[in-house]
């Protein structure tokens, strides 16, 4: 059987600059070669150009006990990047995780929502138990066609629990499933009274098939979403040791891995998470970054990664998009300082933010009942009832029977 001819250098960026961000994404795991390439940054411009993608970071700011946000991007579609707000929303939001385009969000009266900014598109979502006020949310997209989608938020317990003469932090974990379209609890993570999450000024790193914290006690928090699970392991030791006391420690994403950040007023070093499975770290680069800060004062620290040789760097009320390969930066000014940043990539397709439209009697033959036939109310009243589908199979039962009464009641 005649092997098939390796594709050229030249005919793979074609090809994939030309493809989908999931396609892209999935053809990252192929080979090293075909990673090495999408992360280039004439392959992020050129795929950016021809398949119409936004990509750059959502900028939150606190001003005036609102949240603001603003998008700076390279993307040379300006007319589009500098459209790109969430005024559609027609209220100030606070931004808690962002991932693949999407967004949770938090209005003024504590109410979760998911956005699309690109097609400017929202739903509001249930409400976790905001009694406890959040530690930390993030958002995965599991799946875009049809979408599917987890939120899964760590939120501060009320009292310390003491174990062995010793004080612990229990975090309530909550998940959301845009698929049963409600909130569950999973189990508590137990930190130690004196560790938090720290930074937070980034969000949180997914890579490597988790979503990953950096903890005050120089470790790295995991969660596992799909086995609900979490886990805590150690920084590289020589990134600790050797830190000094204005030292910034960061966790990024770096080329679809793990990779942890520490700076200074003139250096930049990079460890990657080489072997995951065994938690090992080896040390990538090292760049002198005392010449970006110029004749400021206040000195250049990183922020997260635009591509796998361009970084975003904060200054005094700007930031600046720093190419390492080329040497080239570009700055961009802003009104108001940085709360939050937001790594942003998006298509301008439209997606289905509704919740489930239909659903399934409990019964052996699985009949399919479509709520789309019924009033606004019988479906308002069938997803309530979804939620205590787990308790008493029967309740859906009342479905039919809701809808009849509604009828004899506007008939009446």
């Amino acid at each position: 059987m005649a092997l098939v001819p390796k594709l050229s250098s030249d005919a793979l960026f074609e090809i994939l600059t030309r493809s989908s961000l999931e396609t892209v994404g999935r053809c990252r795991s192929i080979s090293k070669e075909w990673n090495r390439v999408t992360y280039e940054s004439s392959f992020h411009q050129l795929l950016c150009e021809r398949t119409n993608i936004v990509s750059g970071f959502l900028i939150q700011s606190l001003v005036d006990s609102q949240h603001s946000s603003t998008f700076v991007s390279l993307d040379n579609n300006v007319n589009f990047t500098c459209a790109l707000s969430l005024d559609f929303l027609n209220i100030p939001v606070r931004i808690e995780a962002v991932n693949q385009g999407l967004l949770v969000c938090v209005n003024q009266n504590k109410r979760y929502l998911v956005c699309k900014p690109t097609t400017k598109q929202w739903v509001k979502i249930p409400n976790p138990k905001t009694k406890y006020e959040t530690a930390s949310t993030a958002l995965l997209v599991l799946k875009s066609k049809p979408l599917k989608y987890k939120v899964i938020r760590f939120s501060e317990p009320k009292v310390l629990v003491k174990h062995n003469s010793e004080w612990w932090r229990h975090l309530r974990c909550e998940i959301f499933d845009s698929v049963t379209w409600a909130w569950k609890g999973s189990k508590d993570v137990i930190l130690p009274s004196n560790v938090f999450f720290a930074n937070k000024q980034n969000s949180v790193v997914a890579a490597n098939g988790g979503l990953h914290w950096l903890l005050s006690s120089n470790q790295v928090f995991a969660f596992y979403e799909d086995a609900e699970n979490w886990e805590m392991f150690s920084l590289p030791p020589l990134a600790i040791d050797t830190a000094g006391y204005n030292s910034k420690l960061l966790l990024v994403e770096y080329k679809g891995q793990l990779a942890l950040i520490r700076s200074g007023e003139e250096f930049m070093d990079m460890w990657v998470m080489e072997n995951y499975a065994r938690k090992l770290w080896s040390q990538r680069r090292t760049w002198n970054i005392n010449k970006l800060s110029g004749e400021e004062t206040y000195y250049i620290s990183p922020l997260a990664f635009h591509n796998g040789d361009t970084a975003l760097m904060e200054g005094f009320h700007k930031v600046i998009f720093h190419n390492f390969q080329e040497r080239k930066s570009h700055q961009i000014r802003l009104e108001h300082p940085p709360n939050r940043i937001f790594k942003f990539q998006s298509d301008m397709e439209e997606v289905n933010l509704n919740g489930p439209d239909c659903v399934f009697k409990l019964q052996s033959d699985s009949e399919k009942v479509n709520l789309k036939d019924h009033p606004e109310e019988t479906r308002g009243f069938a997803k309530f009832l979804l939620r205590f589908a787990g308790f008493s199979t029967y309740l859906l039962l009342l479905v039919p029977i809701f809808g009849v009464f509604l009828r004899c009641y506007s008939h009446a």
